[in-house]
């Protein structure tokens, strides 16, 4: 009989702000990977001014948010509220020893999580970061020509741009894109659900009646070490593999047709099967771009279209299976690995799909193969290089040459022509490819 399917995960945010919906369906698709999740937001009040001021205002919105969001939704297992403020680190805060660099106001958010089983809450906030002297100024009021403005309108009117904190965020603006307002709350849910992710072992079961946390059992004895045996005799070293092509594994660009199932059983053996460039029906182009998977609104921030650009190109490159390589764009791989595999991680909407994109360094291991395999099939095609011409014959033995005067009268030689000869360029430059075990 088969396996009943578990009930959906339902969550309720206290917000319809995308970038709060995206931080909070990704924690949970990642805390709960074997449930499926539905995750909804609802327009709740905050309680607390527009542009909360200081930890405490701060944490009280997300409090009041959390509470709206499970007045609106009963039936949730989880509701969440997430407020973001300001900090004033100066003086009043105990900061008198510290330079005058962590002084001035910084940017925080708080997470409020609440259970409804057993009406268990969890408060946490995130990362704090100091806004820039102008920012700063706009939202104390001190800009001359404005007035007292929210951190999302100042970020906007100092980035130039339009409704920032439902993209990227002044967090995004502020590390070029390296953090977006997703990661940044993303990592405070998570840390808000540790209190509920040890049910089973009541590691954070404050009550007096609570089962103590199951004993660390003793470590076994030592076992005496054996009687050293003496090692068997070393084989021979093995001869070192030429440089001819042939140690690339092929099965990344070979056909189905042309693989054999001895080479893909090697490949399966040592782990270096990668099956994904190669089917002429894998769609490897469309998961990349995530045109079907990323909320549109994720590929708006202008900070990520740098990683946009790099998503289509790649996808493109993949699609057609004609890489035009040059060696620049070989050693560049690495980093291109890292930063694509960063991005499509964030724009995950689902678990499965951020599990899948650990696949993304072995595409690109195979996209280096298929290019240094192309490379070298030019450099073959180009044919070997023209042989240097044979040395001259030696003087034949005869008699002693004519004197000085009969060689004056002898006919002058011909003429050299003043044309330079065309010289050979030798073998093309082999290209030193990244290795691939590094990504």
């Amino acid at each position: 009989m088969a396996e009943a399917e578990p009930a959906p995960l339902r969550v309720v945010v206290g917000s319809k702000n995308p970038v709060k919906l995206a931080a909070v369906r990704q924690a949970f698709f990642r805390a709960f990977p074997d449930r499926p999740l539905v995750c909804v937001g609802h327009d709740v009040p905050s309680g607390v001014s527009d542009q909360p001021w200081g930890h405490e205002e701060t944490r009280l919105g997300a409090l009041e948010r959390v509470t709206g969001a499970r007045r609106a939704d009963t039936g949730a297992d989880y509701a969440v509220g997430i407020e973001g403020g300001v900090v004033d680190t100066g003086a009043g805060d105990g900061l008198r020893s510290v330079p005058y660099v962590a002084m001035g106001l910084r940017s925080v958010a708080y997470v409020a999580i609440f259970r409804s089983r057993d009406m268990e809450g969890s408060l946490e906030h995130t990362a704090s970061f100091k806004l820039p002297p102008r920012v700063e100024r706009l939202v104390r009021g001190r800009e001359p020509g404005h007035g007292k403005l929210e951190l999302g309108a100042a970020c906007d009117l100092v980035f130039n741009e339009t409704n920032s904190k439902q993209r990227g965020g002044t967090v995004g603006a502020v590390t070029c894109g390296l953090l977006d307002r997703t990661a940044y709350y993303e990592h405070a849910v998570v840390c808000a659900l540790a209190p509920f992710l040890h049910d089973d072992s009541g590691l954070y079961d404050v009550s007096p009646t609570a089962p103590a946390p199951a004993p660390v059992p003793a470590p076994p004895a030592p076992v005496p070490a054996p009687a050293p045996v003496a090692p068997p005799a070393a084989p021979p070293p093995a001869a070192p593999p030429d440089d001819d092509g042939d140690d690339f594994e092929l099965v990344a660009v070979l056909s189905p047709e042309q693989r054999s199932a001895e080479s893909r059983k090697r490949a399966e053996r040592e782990g270096d099967i990668i099956d994904l460039i190669a089917d002429d029906d894998d769609d490897d182009g469309a998961k990349l771009q995530g045109i079907a998977t990323t909320p549109a609104w994720y590929f708006q921030d202008l900070h990520l279209q740098e990683r946009r650009i790099m998503i289509t190109n790649i996808a493109r490159l993949l699609q057609a299976r004609k890489p035009n390589a040059t060696a620049d764009w070989i050693q560049r791989l690495p980093q291109m690995a890292r930063r694509l595999e960063e991005s499509l991680v964030r724009s995950a909407t689902s678990f499965e799909e951020y599990r899948d994109t650990s696949t993304l360094k072995k595409r690109l291991q195979a996209m280096a193969i298929a290019i240094g395999l192309r490379l070298r099939q030019q450099h073959q095609a180009a044919g070997p290089a023209p042989a240097a011409p044979p040395p001259p014959p030696p003087r034949p033995a005869g008699p002693a040459p004519a004197p000085a005067a009969k060689r004056a009268r002898a006919a002058p030689p011909p003429r050299r022509s003043t044309r330079r000869q065309p010289q050979s360029l030798g073998p093309p430059p082999e290209f030193d490819l990244p290795d691939v075990r590094e990504f």
